[in-house]
Parts: structure tokens; sequence; C-alpha cells
């Protein structure tokens, strides 16, 4: 039986290879079961795990990943002369976005191209996109497994910031 209360901002759970810690993160957010007991947890929940992305296998763009390409289609349409509702109030506020994820995605190492499958990122790249889509996020709650692998040095002290 495991009963945790965290009430302070950074929790670290530490433990040899094979001690449970990534299940225990899986159970925390709900994606796997325990085999007995409930888990309640009352936070709006994020999870980074060690395991091969979703998306070397898949066509998905950084855009689409980030949920962004609604934004920048409207964007594109509109500068080819489209003038509907539907586009106005997608884009919203939010006129500037390539020029800001462009330079963002820069910052990041990563390329300053939204369009770039997310298949042809390395897996550094991958890591540092997926953290920074946690970090960005409506999380009250963060699991973070392993997050620094395959990061190089500039990436580690990326996330020592954001952490």
């Amino acid at each position: 039986s495991v009963s945790v209360s965290m009430s302070c901002n950074r929790v670290g759970l530490v433990g040899h290879n094979g001690a449970g810690k990534s299940l225990l993160a899986t159970i925390l957010t709900g994606e796997r079961m325990p085999a007995g007991g409930s888990v309640v947890c009352n936070a709006e929940t994020g999870i980074f795990c060690q395991q091969p992305s979703h998306l070397l296998k898949s066509e998905a763009t950084i855009a689409e990943f980030l949920g962004v390409a609604p934004v920048l289609d409207a964007l594109a349409r509109i500068t080819k002369g489209e003038c509907t509702d539907y586009l106005f109030e997608t884009v919203g506020e939010q006129w500037d976005l390539p020029a800001q994820l462009a330079s963002q995605l820069a910052a990041l190492g990563l390329p300053d191209d939204p369009q770039t499958p997310c298949a042809t990122l390395s897996g550094g790249q991958l890591a540092i996109l997926r953290l920074w889509q946690l970090f960005k996020g409506p999380h009250t709650l963060l699991i973070l497994d392993e997050p620094s692998n395959h990061l190089d040095r500039r990436a580690r002290r990326w996330l020592q910031a954001q952490i």
C-alpha cells in the first residue's frame, strides 16, 4: 500500500534501474491501472516518457504536433487574399505567430520551419520539442522520466532552467 502527498514545488524520485519508477509514473498519469487499489491525482498531469516517441513513425509536422497548424494555414490563406470570418477567427490575435515560432524553435536548436516533419528530427531534437510542449502546457504536475537522455549540453542547460 502506498500513500503519497506532495506539497512542494519539486519532488525527485530516485531508485535503481528496474525499481518501478517508470511504472509508477504511468500509473500516476492514468496511462496504466494499478493491480489493486485506486489512484487519485488532483492535478492536470503531463508526462515525458523515455520510450521512443510515436512521432518518429508519423507524418506530423512540428506545427501539427504543437497544435498551431490551423493558425499557420489560416495566416497563409489570408496572405494569399482569402478573407473569411473563419480564417480571421482562427488567427485571433496570433498574427505574429510565424515569426515568434521560428524564433523559439531556433532558440531551442530546432529547425525554424514549423512544416518540418517530426520524423526527421534527431532524438535530442524530438525530446526538446516534446519537453517544450509540456512546459508551455496547462499542467500543474509534470512527470519527467529521464528527460535528459539524448540531450546535448545546450539542451540540458535549457532543461535545467525550465525545471
